[in-house]
């Protein structure tokens, strides 16, 4: 893949998710990117091996303009590379000004950016019920059984003496 192309396919991904602008910044962004990283000294198969799919950022800057709710998608902390992470910072004065590259489970400033499982409403209505029943129904109802049972017992017995005596 050459970098046109890599620019070519990330184009083509954003346009119609996120703003004509959005996609111009997010393109410019990588373009500049993908430069200063040649300046550097490596090579363009090279870097653009470190940046992985442009689909997948692609995806990843539309998700993380839907999380925010920013359809603009700020190119500075897009999601790409290899390790799923991101790129903190951005180019001013002509050089990259960012503070380089973090993994996804890094996070902002260090933070852990992993999503959480939500579990889903019903299963949790179903748990909270069951523990209901265990934890305070079923003690009741034990409890209630236990101190009935003698009475119940006593009150069988003298029906049954009852009738026995009726019965001679």
């Amino acid at each position: 893949m050459t970098k046109q192309t890599f620019l070519d396919t990330l184009r083509g991904s954003l346009t119609g998710a996120i703003s004509a602008s959005a996609v111009e910044e997010n393109v410019r962004y990588y373009e500049e990117y993908i430069n200063s990283q040649i300046r550097m000294g490596k090579s363009e198969q090279q870097v653009l091996a470190e940046l992985g799919n442009p689909r997948l950022i692609a995806r990843s800057i539309i998700d993380a303009g839907k999380s925010t709710g920013d359809t603009s998608s700020n190119a500075g902390a897009a999601y790409g590379g290899n390790g799923g992470g991101y790129y903190t910072g951005g180019y001013q004065n002509g050089g990259y000004q960012g503070t380089g590259y973090r993994s996804r489970e890094q996070g902002e400033m260090g933070r852990s950016n992993v999503r959480k499982r939500r579990w889903p409403t019903w299963l949790i209505l179903i748990l909270v019920l069951v523990l209901i029943v265990i934890f305070v129904i079923l003690p009741v109802v034990v409890l209630f059984v236990w101190w009935l049972a003698p009475v119940v017992v006593i009150v069988w017995l003298i029906t049954f003496v009852i009738k026995m005596m009726r019965k001679r």
